[in-house]
């Protein structure tokens, strides 16, 4: 009797144990799954870390002009492997075709396109645009939009925030570089972009004035090309973000500007993120900037608080920036 006692104790110890295990193995598969979504919810932003971290290895930062000088290396070494293939027959299986730009597939939907931020259109051309691309630079189409070229490959930033022919001369177009966005994809410019041969050759100007920023929108004088206004807000994302990667740096003024040189200097007229600027076409001296209330500025706050608040971000003042004659 004690031994069929001790046998059905025996038993049901382990019956126990192996529903113990069992509890325990069902538990440990189970976390990550939490893991998993945890890392998914932080995964751009680690990203967006581990990639500056791998550019700025071992300084630490990127230092200024790091991207214009990988451009050129790249430049020259597809300049040197075009001079060995004209002596060198190529072969097939190393041959590279340009496809051209693409839709985007299989991220959100089957197929989109990146973020266009801006589209001027020819005032003496509707068939003639130009548009500019998040991080893409500015593309042309002369046919209203059956093919593209792409304009600004080798400038010192491909982040456009705002495009402009003069109304007076076409040739002469504006673009501000940096993408308004207010995330951490939203990468900050270098200046503006000025070209007088429509599109073939362009100069950096302000970039004393606007890097670190991103030009939101851009007006050129109807009568006078070298007029200018343009308005600035934060640049968030790459190596020359107004924040990045963690707090608030020396950020530079943003607001609204104005050049009475063609933009060789720069005056500010309006402080604080501006998301346009709108300008009276019969009177250019009078405009309006659209500016957003500032959250990046302030006193230390806990990690909770400093998080961008886009409801109340929603939430936009116009203002009158000036009607004198500069």
């Amino acid at each position: 009797m004690t031994r069929s006692n001790d046998s059905r104790r025996a038993r049901w110890s382990s019956i126990w144990i192996g529903s113990a295990l069992l509890c325990a193995v069902v538990l440990v598969a189970g976390a990550p799954s939490v893991h998993a979504r945890r890392s998914a919810r932080e995964a751009p932003a680690e990203r967006t870390w581990w990639a500056f971290q791998q550019r700025a290895f071992p300084l630490g930062y990127i230092p200024d002009g790091a991207q214009m000088r990988a451009m050129r290396q790249a430049s020259d070494t597809r300049a040197a492997r075009s001079s060995a293939a004209a002596t060198t027959a190529a072969v097939d299986s190393d041959r590279w075709i340009n496809i051209g730009p693409a839709p985007i597939l299989g991220i959100v939907r089957p197929a989109w396109s990146g973020r266009v931020r801006s589209i001027a259109v020819d005032p003496g051309d509707d068939s003639h645009w130009l548009i500019g691309a998040a991080q893409g630079g500015v593309w042309e189409t002369r046919d209203s939009g059956a093919t593209w070229i792409p304009k600004t490959d080798d400038q010192a930033s491909l982040a456009i925030g705002a495009i402009a022919f003069a109304p007076s001369d076409a040739r002469i177009i504006y673009v501000g570089t940096g993408e308004p966005g207010w995330f951490n994809l939203a990468y900050a410019g270098q200046g503006i972009l000025k070209s007088t041969d429509g599109g073939s050759t362009w100069e950096l100007l302000g970039n004393a004035t606007f890097a670190h920023t991103s030009v939101s929108d851009v007006a050129v004088d109807p009568t006078n090309p070298g007029i200018v206004v343009a308005s600035t807000t934060v640049g968030a994302a790459g190596r020359y973000a107004t924040v990045f990667p963690h707090g608030l740096p020396a950020a530079p003024p943003r607001g609204v500007f104005k050049s009475v040189d063609g933009g060789a200097t720069w005056s500010q007229r309006l402080n604080g993120d501006a998301t346009s600027v709108e300008v009276d076409r019969a009177n250019f001296a009078r405009m309006t900037g659209t500016r957003r209330r500032s959250f990046w500025s302030g006193a230390k706050k806990s990690r909770a608080q400093s998080r961008p608040r886009f409801a109340a971000a929603t939430r936009r003042s116009a203002r009158r920036v000036g009607s004198g004659s500069r």
